[in-house]
This record gives structure tokens, C-alpha cells and sequence, in this order.
């Protein structure tokens, strides 16, 4: 066997163990593949790139798991180590180590850290953006949107990263319910890359939340996908208090066949739920999450589903799947939304379900403006 068939096999153990949640048994064999490799000679790590590459990602990922146990100081520790030896990357993982710093609660510190990396490479525009989109993760609108801001107006930065930009300035805009102007920061990144215009439902969407129907119609418009069309031209209804058109749009949409569509099939799911055809949904949700396609909203759909049979213990280990992905992802979050909460409140009837959810949702002092996910 080859010595990198050995570090192969290793690096496949702790990569099966971090998936499956076993995270202490991923962090023992990804430090000992770390530990190897380290005391190799910079030459021969040169002069083996996929011993190299293989240490490279091996790290990566132990820092990542180190942070979903919070387990903080080891994780800033290897990315120190890192620097060391990739020394190409260093303003890379100084913005980790800066991330990590307000992730543990060391925010001034953490931001610093990412104004200075910022400052060291000021022609580069990812450096304004990490600094923009941290400061609007914590909230702090006017020192995020003036870091977006320089962002936008670097010379000669690509068109895609000045969109992803405007992107950020959109969720700020929208945070604070300046709307009109989140929409242009919208329009503004759909011009620069045309791409955005996957991200069209976070406009109609907000515009709906706001009770603007007439905007949000115009941008309903151009929507190309069925099911999500539907989907909201039956929750606009819905909230105009025309619930009869609510459930004509909704029944028309859970009568439709979910895979003639590559995207829309939880709008199709929750127009199911709302419609009561509850056992529909849950056969296609769980054969979507059954093939790895798991996000918030999917196991969130499933547990509404789930509380709608009224089994509590599998509605309650869905939104355990849910917490779990917010908890992993940045920022961290460790409750489901108010919004989320809101519709449970309005589908499902019994009190006793409801009450014993509720836990999983953010409670009733963070509705401002702590729902938004970027």
C-alpha cells in the first residue's frame, strides 16, 4: 500500500464520521492525519501535492467541525498552524480566525481583525464584504452598509462580486424595512449579474411580508416557475383575507406534479399542508430529504407536517434537523424564526401540539428583524 493510500483511508474514516455526526471520532482521526503530515519537510509536502492537498483539506474540515462543537481555542489554534504552513493564505485564515473570535463572543476583537485584513488587500472587495456582512449580522446597519458601500464602488473589481455586494445591501435595506430601496439594490446586482435573478422570490417575498400586494404582483410577474407562482399569487389572497381564492390557487397547485419542476417543490408542499392534504406532503418531503436534498425550510415543512398528523415525536426530531443546519451555517442561530413560528400558529389546531414546539422557535422578543437569514 501507498503512503497516501493509508492517509486516503484515514481521511474517508473521518469524513464518514464528521457526516454522520460523530463528530469526537472525525476530530481524533482528522488531528492524527494533521499531526502526520505536519512533520513532513515543506519539500516533500511540495514534491507529494496530494499529501499536500490532503493535509489542506483535512485541516479545513477539522476546523469546521472544532466550530459546530464550539470547541473555539483548537480551532483558532489549527488555523494558526495553517498560516504556517500555507503562508499564501494568510489573509484567508485571518478571516477565520477573525469569524471564529465573534462566533465565541469576542466581537470588537473579531472585527478588528477584519477591518485590518480588509485594510492589507484594500483593492480587494471580499475583504469589505466579509467586513459589511458581519457588521449586519450583528445588526449594526449604518457600519455594514458603509463597508458594502466602499465594496460597490471598488475599481476594477468583476461585475459578479459587486452583485454579491448589492446582494448584502439588499438584506440590509430589508431589515430595516426600506424596501423601495432594497429592490433597487436588487435590480442593481441583477444588472451586474444576471444570475440574481434566481433570487427573485427573496424580492416578491419581502414585498408580500410587507403587505405591499401591488409590488409585489409586479415582481410575482416575472416569475417562471408554476409552482412558486401559484404558491404566492394563493398567499397574497390568503392575506387580503380572500380565502377562498387562497385555496382555489392552493388546490390548483397540489393537483400539479412537483417533479415536472426543478424548483418550487416546498411551496408545492406547504400550498399541500395548507389544502390539508397532509400525508402528500409528507411522503415528498421525506423522499426529497431521503435523497440529501435537506434544507431549513424543507425540515421545518416536514415537522409542520408531522404536528399537522399529530406525531409530535417525529415533528419534533424534524425541527431538531432544522435547528441543527442553522446552528452549522453563519450566523449561527439556535431557534427557528418567529415567521416559521407564525405559520404553526395559524395550520396547526391542537394547543398541546403547539405547546410542545414551541421551544424551537425564537420566542416573541426577537420578532425585530432577527428573522432574516442572508
Amino acid at each position: 500500500m501507498r503512503l497516501s493510500d493509508s492517509y486516503q483511508d484515514l481521511y474517508a474514516q473521518a469524513r464518514t464520521a464528521r457526516l454522520a455526526g460523530r463528530h469526537e471520532e472525525a476530530i481524533t482521526i482528522y488531528t492524527r492525519i494533521i499531526e502526520r503530515l505536519s512533520q513532513l519537510s515543506p519539500e516533500t509536502l511540495q514534491g507529494r501535492p496530494d499529501l499536500e492537498e490532503l493535509l489542506h483539506q483535512a485541516s479545513q474540515e477539522l476546523v469546521e467541525v472544532l466550530r459546530w462543537e464550539r470547541r473555539y481555542d483548537q480551532a483558532i489554534e489549527l488555523e494558526g498552524k495553517l498560516i504556517a504552513l500555507f503562508p499564501q493564505e494568510e489573509l484567508v485564515r485571518q478571516t477565520e480566525v477573525a469569524n471564529l473570535l465573534i462566533e465565541r463572543g469576542q466581537v470588537e476583537e473579531g472585527l478588528s481583525r477584519l477591518r485590518e485584513v480588509a485594510q492589507a488587500d484594500a483593492g480587494n472587495i471580499w475583504g469589505w464584504i466579509t467586513l459589511g456582512a458581519q457588521y449586519l449580522w450583528l445588526r449594526r446597519y449604518e457600519e455594514a452598509e458603509a463597508n458594502l458601500q466602499r465594496a460597490v464602488r471598488l475599481e476594477g473589481a468583476a461585475d459578479g462580486d459587486v452583485a454579491f455586494a448589492y446582494r448584502y445591501l439588499f438584506q440590509s435595506h430589508k431589515e430595516q424595512d426600506r424596501y423601495e430601496e432594497a429592490a433597487a439594490a436588487w435590480e442593481t446586482a441583477r444588472r451586474l449579474d444576471p444570475e440574481t435573478e434566481a433570487t427573485l422570490p427573496e424580492v416578491y417575498r419581502m414585498f408580500i411580508e410587507a403587505g405591499d400586494h401591488r409590488q409585489a404582483h409586479s415582481y410575482l410577474r416575472r416569475e417562471q416557475n408554476r409552482l412558486r407562482y401559484l404558491f404566492h399569487l394563493g398567499l397574497m389572497d390568503h392575506q387580503q383575507g380572500d380565502e377562498y381564492a387562497a385555496q382555489r390557487q392552493w388546490r390548483r397547485l397540489a393537483d400539479m406534479t412537483p417533479d415536472n419542476y426543478e424548483e418550487g417543490h416546498d411551496d408545492w408542499a406547504e400550498a399541500s399542508l395548507r389544502v390539508g392534504l397532509v400525508q402528500q406532503a409528507i411522503n415528498e418531503l421525506a423522499r426529497r430529504i431521503n435523497q440529501g436534498e435537506i434544507t431549513v425550510r424543507r425540515m421545518t415543512l416536514l415537522g409542520l407536517a408531522w404536528a399537522l398528523a399529530d406525531d409530535v415525536q417525529k415533528a419534533q426530531a424534524a425541527l431538531n434537523g432544522a435547528v441543527m443546519i442553522l446552528d452549522h451555517s453563519r450566523p449561527r442561530r439556535s431557534k427557528l424564526s418567529r415567521k416559521d413560528w407564525r405559520l404553526f400558529e395559524e395550520v396547526v389546531r391542537d394547543g398541546e401540539v403547539l405547546k410542545a414546539l414551541e421551544g424551537y422557535f425564537m420566542p416573541p422578543i426577537f420578532i425585530a428583524r432577527s428573522d432574516s437569514e442572508i
